[in-house]
């Protein structure tokens, strides 16, 4: 993936965004007989729900970047079948620059108290803190004398086989062993439950792992003397193609897919409110998945979130977006405030209703005589109207009051679609019955260059029917990725909604004022999806004002 470019200078009026680019533990004791759940310890209300916690992508430690470096991925083996790992690194100047974002929205600002310089901020210490604030009453622990010594900056959380069945399994890098024991010990302990019911924790090396029992981690760690996670090759290639490490780093082995099949063949299977047919078709594009991977990252006052996946396209439907839609999205009206836009494959309504049938025990031919019947139009009428790609595009100046009193003509919204202009309007004539109320504002047409273009308002659809250059729109372009070639676009322009909410009634009630500052700092979100063969890419940005 490449960077986009930013011009130096912003069309007049505009803000300047910001972008992003791209074993010594206690076992648990052993129970004869089941007896009553007893409260979770602080162990992993704390330290486990920590791991969990953050490598889930919590708030509070999914907003600090570290520079590439070892993750929690060599804590794991590489039998594991999922894994999501956050890293933090105090001295990483990207994570100051993304504390520098996040002092700009109040709430997260007060939440974390970041006030002051970022570079005296300590992140470990902001979410120990908030761990520790749901302690019971009268526990004493402290960061700086119970957590600190030991605390390491990588955690990570992963599903590992045992016995063949998938087992959820933390990790928290630790600095010194016997401290790390002493602080679990007093977690454990502050948190009201010695009894073992608080689960397991092994030391092993310079991790501490959390799990449900003694018997898990042991086998966990066995299988790290095997290999690990770190050093699969699968691993390797898979979040490579999510781009440079982040933050956030998750992944899902290509065995994840025979582990989700064998779930939805157990806890599906003919029971399926679709029938049996529908759980065999769903395993059967399961068993092709070949892994996926995504990386988050922060820069420059921006977020970034790659994705990236491997399925066969004998896996996918005609609406996976193989067709390229992007010169369509960025061909619209520079001030374009939101879009959506995707590509289909050839005849994709029609492979729709076949995967459809299979499902529900009935024919597409079946399928597409009942749509006649009840809707008056046929499958070939839809795609030949529709062809292979729709642009929903939204104008920046929503009259609110109009919506409110019902008055479409007034929404400036227009969907374009690529069949003929004629086509587009025996379909929509077709479909007064079905449109009702809806029928004489939707049924207005224009002709632009390679769409038809509908909508209720006649301003703002001859606008997108003219076109424009909205690709060469500075706040679209850095957040939209590799438009051009994209079978897949969301753009949101976050000015325009910030204008259209304080229009609205909302914009009235003084308690909105908190949701305006919060909004304010925004710029713009922008999707991407992109295919190359049997690999699919998604990137989002999010990029704030100057």
């Amino acid at each position: 993936m490449t960077d986009a470019e930013h011009p130096d200078q912003p069309p007049a009026g505009d803000s300047t965004p910001e972008y992003l680019e791209s074993g010594g533990g206690a076992p648990a004791a052993a129970e004869p007989e089941p007896r009553p759940r007893r409260k979770r310890g602080l162990l992993l209300a704390g330290g486990g729900a920590l791991a969990l916690a953050l490598a889930g992508g919590a708030t509070a430690a999914a907003l600090w970047y570290t520079s590439d470096g070892s993750q929690a991925a060599e804590a794991f083996p590489s039998t594991s079948v999922a894994y999501i790992g956050v890293t933090l690194d105090p001295s990483g100047q990207q994570k100051l620059e993304a504390l520098e974002t996040l002092k700009k929205f109040p709430a997260i600002s007060d939440k974390l108290g970041l006030d002051g310089s970022v570079s005296d901020i300590d992140v470990k210490e902001k979410i120990a803190d908030a761990i520790l604030d749901s302690a019971p009453e009268g526990c004493d622990l402290t960061y700086a004398d119970d957590i600190e010594p030991w605390l390491g900056d990588r955690f990570g959380v992963a599903v590992v086989p045992v016995d063949d069945k998938p087992q959820p399994v933390g990790a928290i890098e630790i600095t010194d062993a016997d401290k790390a024991e002493a602080g679990v010990k007093a977690l454990t302990e502050c948190g009201g439950d010695a009894s073992g019911d608080a689960g397991a924790t092994k030391v092993e090396g310079d991790w501490l792992l959390v799990g449900e029992s003694s018997d898990i981690l042991d086998s966990v760690a066995s299988q790290v003397d095997d290999g690990t996670l770190a050093d699969d090759s699968d691993f390797a290639s898979i979040t490579g193609e999510a781009g440079d490490q982040g933050i956030v780093t998750g992944y899902a082995a290509p065995a994840a897919g025979r582990y989700l099949t064998d779930l939805v063949q157990g806890e599906l299977g003919s029971s399926s409110p679709l029938g049996g047919d529908a759980s065999s078709q769903l395993s059967d594009q399961l068993e092709d998945f070949e892994g996926a991977a995504l990386q988050a990252r922060f820069s420059d006052g921006g977020l970034e979130v790659e994705a990236a996946g491997t399925i066969p396209q004998s896996a996918l439907s005609g609406l996976s977006g193989a067709e390229k839609i992007g010169d369509k999205v960025t061909a619209l009206p520079d001030d374009t405030a939101l879009v959506y836009g995707i590509g289909f494959g050839d005849d994709w309504l029609t492979t729709m209703l076949d995967q459809l049938g299979t499902m529900t025990g009935m024919s597409g031919d079946e399928l597409d005589s009942q749509l006649q019947s009840s809707a008056g139009v046929s499958v070939d009428q839809i795609q030949s109207a529709i062809g292979n790609g729709i642009v929903l595009a939204v104008g920046p100046d929503v009259d609110t009051d109009a919506l409110t009193s019902g008055d479409l003509t007034a929404l400036p919204i227009a969907l374009g679609v690529e069949g003929d202009q004629d086509d587009v309007e025996q379909l929509l004539y077709d479909l007064r019955p079905v449109l009702g109320p809806f029928a004489t504002p939707l049924t207005s047409t224009d002709e632009g260059d390679g769409l038809t273009v509908i909508g209720p308002d006649d301003t703002w659809r001859k606008a997108v029917a003219e076109g424009g250059d909205l690709g060469g729109n500075d706040t679209f372009s850095g957040v939209v990725n590799d438009a051009g070639d994209a079978s897949g676009v969301l753009y949101l322009n976050f000015d325009a909604l910030t204008q259209m909410l304080q229009g609205s009634p909302l914009g009235d009630m003084s308690e909105s004022q908190q949701v305006f500052d919060n909004l304010e700092p925004l710029s713009a979100i922008g999707m991407s999806a992109t295919r190359d063969g049997d690999t699919s890419h998604v990137m989002v940005r999010v990029s704030t004002d100057d």
